[in-house]
C-alpha cells in the first residue's frame, strides 16, 4: 500500500513518502487518472505480447519496455523476453550490443542464456572472456572501495559486475566444457583486484565462489 496507493481528500493526492509520512502529491487528481488510463494500456499489451509464445517478433515488441521507469513493467518485459526462444537470438544478440541497453545488459545476458538454452554456452562462454579481458585492464587502476566510488546504481563499474555475474551463472546451466577454463581463470584475475567495499571482501567472494562453481558443474564434480 505504502508504494501504490494513494489518498484523495477535499480535492488533493497525499502519498508516503520514506515508507512512514503521509504528504501531499504534486498531482492532481485529473493527470493521476490519465496515468491509471497509460498504465492500463500498457498492460493490455504486454498481455497480447504475452499470449505469444515465441519468436523474433515476440522479441521486438517486448524491446520498448525493456527500459520502462515501470518497475512491474521492466520486469516482466526482461521475463518474457527469456521466454522468446532460440528463433529470438539475433534480436536478444542486437540489444546486448546495443549502448542504449548499457543498463539492461544483465537482464538482456539472462535472457540470452534462457532463449538460447544449452545452445548458447559458446556465445555467453564469448561474453564472458569478453568481461574478463575489460576487468584484467581494469584492476591496476582499481583502489578498495571502487564499488562505492559513485554511488548511482548505473555506475559502470556495478554494471559490469552484475553482467559478468550472471554470464558465470547462465553459463552453470548449459555444462559448456570450455567455460571450465574461462571460469578458473576469471577466478584467479579477480582474486587480484581489491575489494570493492572497505574492510570487506564480499565483492571478492562472490564472483570468485560462482566460478568454482561453474568449473565444479562443467567438470561433474558439481550439480547444476
Amino acid at each position: 500500500m505504502k508504494a501504490s496507493v494513494v489518498w484523495i481528500a477535499d480535492g488533493k493526492t497525499y502519498f508516503f513518502a520514506q515508507w512512514s509520512n503521509l504528504e501531499e502529491g504534486r498531482e492532481s487528481i485529473g493527470r493521476m487518472k490519465e496515468r491509471t488510463a497509460e498504465i492500463g494500456e500498457i498492460r493490455e499489451k504486454l498481455d497480447s505480447i504475452a499470449r505469444e509464445k515465441v519468436g523474433r517478433e515476440k522479441a521486438e515488441q517486448l524491446e520498448p519496455f525493456l527500459r520502462s521507469e515501470i518497475w512491474p513493467v521492466k520486469r516482466f518485459a526482461n521475463q518474457e523476453l527469456g521466454n522468446c526462444g532460440p528463433q529470438a537470438l539475433e534480436t536478444i544478440r542486437r540489444m546486448m550490443n546495443d549502448p542504449a541497453f548499457a543498463m539492461e545488459r544483465t537482464e538482456i545476458a539472462r535472457a540470452l542464456g534462457k532463449a538460447g538454452g544449452k545452445e548458447a554456452g559458446a556465445e555467453l562462454n564469448l561474453m564472458l572472456w569478453k568481461e574478463l579481458r575489460f576487468w584484467k585492464g581494469q584492476r591496476g587502476s582499481l583502489q578498495e572501495g571502487w564499488w562505492n566510488g559513485d554511488a548511482s546504481v548505473s555506475e559502470p563499474l556495478r554494471v559490469r559486475y552484475a553482467t559478468a555475474y550472471q554470464l558465470i551463472y547462465m553459463l552453470e546451466k548449459t555444462g559448456y566444457a570450455p567455460a571450465a577454463r574461462t571460469a578458473r581463470e576469471f577466478a584467479n584475475t579477480w582474486a587480484t583486484i581489491p575489494p570493492g567495499a572497505h574492510e570487506s571482501d564480499q565483492t571478492v567472494n562472490q564472483i570468485v565462489e560462482e566460478c568454482e562453481r561453474l568449473a565444479g558443474i562443467v567438470d561433474g564434480d558439481e550439480k547444476p
